[in-house]
């Protein structure tokens, strides 16, 4: 829950929609070549995972699988192959299915108890 974050975690986070809130409106008023749109995103999400986590924060499956996704969908449009590889979508298919196990399965373990960020009192929300 964002509210059980801590300062600098929601600063990295922040600073990520930003620069591809930033990233989108070049892209819709620029006219860029095929891939280079979905590498700088990959990029900007992966980037935003490593620096969480060289803060000692937790970045989620969705922004390691994205970044990964758009990434490797970027660059093999900009290597211009001639068969397309879904590369994309394959990778929000293993996002689903492993976010689909994980609810199943009842969630990560202790994801509430044991926490750093859990509030250790009633004062402290």
């Amino acid at each position: 829950m964002w509210f059980l974050k801590s300062a600098g975690e929601r600063r990295i986070e922040t600073a990520t929609w930003g620069l591809l809130l930033i990233w989108a409106g070049i892209v819709i008023t620029a006219d860029l070549s095929t891939g280079i749109p979905a590498t700088v995103a990959g990029g900007i999400l992966l980037l935003s995972a490593i620096a969480q986590k060289a803060a000692g924060h937790s970045a989620g499956l969705i922004l390691w699988a994205g970044g990964l996704g758009f990434l490797l969908s970027g660059v093999n449009d900009l290597l211009g192959r001639d068969r397309n590889v879904p590369i994309f979508a394959g990778a929000l298919v293993v996002v689903g299915v492993l976010l689909l196990a994980r609810a199943l399965a009842g969630g990560r373990k202790n994801s509430w108890q044991g926490n750093s960020r859990t509030p250790r009192g009633p004062d402290r929300f």
